[in-house]
């Protein structure tokens, strides 16, 4: 029997083949969409972060326009100026002003640099509607503000 083919013998190998071949692209597909998805979660992260970052960080402006336009946006800025004889920090985030005494000019009475030093209020305007008088006038719409500056300007007035 020299000659003859051991049907049974081929029918196992070949459902060895069989097998083996299923199981390889399984495992290359399975291996590929785990794959993908790690890529997927790792751009979906860095994407996030980055947001993150963006939107927590205030965009510095150097002129009063960049301000009120990111302030209409209700976006978060930043804009350092002065009033009279007072310097201040402006920033806004969120359609809300925030006004901070950071210097008040040695030309000014003992009593009232003491008065403003530090002090700050925060005002809420509705977007679209930022008026440029916050930047001009210290004392503008205080009736929509809260604070210590509120306090300090009523003081004087």
């Amino acid at each position: 029997m020299a000659g003859q083919i051991d049907i049974k013998k081929l029918e196992r190998e070949l459902k060895k083949l069989k097998k083996t071949r299923r199981k390889f692209p399984k495992k290359l597909l399975r291996y590929t969409l785990i794959t993908l998805c790690m890529i997927i979660l790792i751009i979906l992260v860095v994407w996030f972060v980055n947001y993150i970052i963006e939107s927590s960080v205030a965009f510095t402006c150097d002129t009063p326009e960049c301000f009120i336009e990111k302030a209409n946006n209700c976006e978060a800025a930043v804009y350092e100026t002065q009033i009279e004889t007072i310097t201040l920090n402006m920033e806004t985030d969120g359609c809300e002003l925030t006004k901070e005494v950071i210097a008040v000019s040695g030309e000014e009475p003992e009593s009232i640099r003491e008065l403003f030093k530090g002090t700050e209020m925060t005002c809420e305007y509705e977007q679209n509607e930022f008026n440029r008088k916050y930047l001009d006038q210290i004392s503008y719409d205080l009736a929509t503000c809260e604070g210590s500056l509120v306090e300090a300007v009523k003081a004087v007035l």
